[in-house]
């Protein structure tokens, strides 16, 4: 009698297509829910260390509060009235519009995720993507300089520091249409200053000298696609490349693009393409902010929520991929019994957990 074998593809029917949309749902649950819970057990408690030595008008709502409330404004898409309106409807607080705007407004909040990071060595990528100021079509604004009235190209930029294989943000740095990528590199570098880093992955854009300098300088390997004119610049001494650009282009003039892609990880730098692909998911590619201050403080509250989300998202991954895991090492269980209880701790867990 021959043995019966579960069909590979249940595993892939079960675990794999829902996983990620799934799981960012539940991380969104999780995060709405721990904080729903935090300012039901220590918000006046809050307060009271607030307001201690506190000179001046004392505060009313807790940095707990707000940060729920930033939450729900960015990640909703919320108005500020409507927040108004939900946040009294989950926590029983009613906070006033302008208390809203001012606290959210003047949140410090750090993007440091350097405990979960902690004494890994890391290969990054940086990269820089567009936002709209706007509701409108033209990416167009007229603003006023020294007197005049100028229009010119009204995008924002945001450039971005990601680990490559966590997708957390690192660092972020905001310019506008007319910042060149590289100029935004020197601030990202020295804000990874915490983190060890192995290699640095950019575009085309960052082959410069800077770049490999800057790089070479703090002992990371920088790694970015060399200009398809470029050429091999050899030591006198030696014979050999003079440097690591020279190195790279030597390599792709030998043996091709694809194996010096292979041999480098290059592919390693389209994770920072995941990681804009995610936070525009989340968050729409249009700002709600018009000053630059307030800009870089819709962006900052932004990459927090993102971290948060991405770390409770892995923690719910690796559950489910030790669960399938487990699915492959169990083998191929010798009951139905066995395989219906196995199926359904699974999908337990995907929905409620």
């Amino acid at each position: 009698m021959t043995k019966s074998y579960p069909n590979p593809r249940t595993y892939d029917r079960i675990v794999k297509p829902p996983i990620n949309k799934l799981s960012l749902e539940l991380a969104e649950k999780a995060l709405l829910s721990y904080y729903e819970t935090e300012i039901r057990r220590h918000s006046s408690r809050q307060i009271v260390a607030m307001n201690k030595g506190k000179v001046g008008r004392p505060f009313i709502y807790s940095k707990i509060l707000i940060e729920y409330a930033a939450i729900l404004l960015y990640l909703r898409d919320l108005s500020y009235r409507i927040l108004q309106v939900e946040l009294e409807l989950r926590t029983g607080i009613s906070v006033s519009k302008s208390q809203l705007q001012e606290r959210i407004a003047n949140l410090l909040i750090d993007i440091n995720i350097g405990s979960f990071l902690q004494d890994k060595l890391l290969d990054v990528a940086i990269d820089a993507t567009g936002f709209r100021p706007t509701e409108r079509g033209l990416w167009r604004i007229v603003q006023h300089e020294e007197g005049k009235i100028s229009e010119r190209n009204g995008y924002v930029k945001l450039s971005i520091v990601n680990d490559t294989e966590s997708k957390y943000i690192l660092s972020a740095f905001v310019g506008d249409a007319q910042t060149a990528d590289i100029t935004l590199f020197d601030p990202c570098l020295e804000d990874t200053k915490g983190y060890s880093l192995r290699r640095f992955y950019g575009d085309g854009s960052f082959d410069a000298f800077h770049f490999y300098k800057k790089c070479i300088e703090r002992g990371i390997t920088p790694v970015a696609k060399p200009d398809k004119n470029a050429i091999v610049k050899y030591s006198r001494k030696t014979g050999l490349a003079r440097d690591v650009r020279s190195s790279y282009v030597k390599l792709i003039k030998e043996a091709g693009y694809k194996e010096w892609s292979r041999r480098l990880s290059y592919g390693k730098r389209w994770s920072s393409e995941i990681v804009f692909s995610k936070f525009k998911r989340l968050f729409g590619d249009v700002l709600r902010s018009r000053k630059e201050q307030n800009i870089a403080q819709e962006f900052t509250i932004k990459i927090w929520i993102y971290n948060a989300l991405t770390a409770l998202q892995r923690g719910y991954n690796i559950f489910v991929y030790f669960l399938s895991v487990l699915w492959r090492v169990v083998g191929q269980p010798k009951t139905y019994l066995f395989r219906f209880i196995f199926i359904y701790v699974i999908i337990y867990a995907k929905l409620y957990l």
